[in-house]
Order: structure tokens, then sequence, then C-alpha cells
């Protein structure tokens, strides 16, 4: 009897398919570690919370505080330039009529830039 050694083409599959088997044996090990450690975690996270703080209502409160203050401020300042715009406008347009036709004084077009500098300034306090 002759022994006749192994194919080369089949040396080279065994090894192949031995390497395949490795790596799939460490896969599967790895994925049974991570899925037996997920309820370890889960139990962790809930032993990690921490109860409220008592004062944090307390800083809350702050907060909502500060911005009815900074509202309010607003408002006021609103207001304030609405007040300034009809007095404004008012004066521009009694200007206008006793100027006539075809006569515009500098100090007029300084109005309507100031009027136009509230009614941005008021706009922005509205949209805030």
């Amino acid at each position: 009897m002759s022994a006749q050694p192994p194919s080369r083409a089949s040396d080279l599959a065994a090894k192949a398919k031995a390497q395949n088997a490795s790596r799939r044996g460490v896969f599967k090990a790895l994925t049974a570690l991570g899925l037996s450690m997920a309820p370890l975690r889960a139990q962790t996270k809930l032993q990690d919370r921490r109860p409220p703080f008592p004062d944090v209502k307390d800083q809350d409160q702050d907060k909502v505080d500060s911005r009815l203050a900074i509202a309010q401020f607003e408002h006021e300042k609103a207001l304030k330039d609405a007040e300034d715009l009809a007095s404004l406008s008012n004066e521009l347009k009694d200007d206008i009529k006793k100027i006539g036709n075809f006569v515009v004084p500098v100090s007029d077009i300084k109005k309507t830039h100031e009027i136009e500098k509230l009614a941005r300034r008021l706009r922005g306090h509205l949209q805030n």
C-alpha cells in the first residue's frame, strides 16, 4: 500500500475551515458574554440613580422668577418705545401739515429715521 500525500488544495481548505470555526467560536462566546452581562448593566444603572435634590424646585422657581422679571422689563421697554413711536409719528404728521408742498425740513427727515429705529426696536421686543 502506498500512502498518498494529501493534496495542497485540501490542506488549504482544511486550514480555512478551522480558522472559520475558531472565529465563529470566538464570536459565539463574545455574544453569549455580552447577552449575559446585559441584565447586570441594567441593575447597576438602577442602583446608580440618585434621588432628586430637595432644593431643585427652589432653583427652578428662581429661574422662573428671573425670566418673569426679564419679561416684565422687556414689556415696559416695549410700552415706552410704542409711546415714543406714537408721539414722534404724530409730531411728523403735524409738521407735514404745516409745511406745505415740496419743502421738507431736515428735522423731519431725522424724525423719520428715529421712527424707523423705534419701530425696529419695538418689533424686536415683541418678537422675543
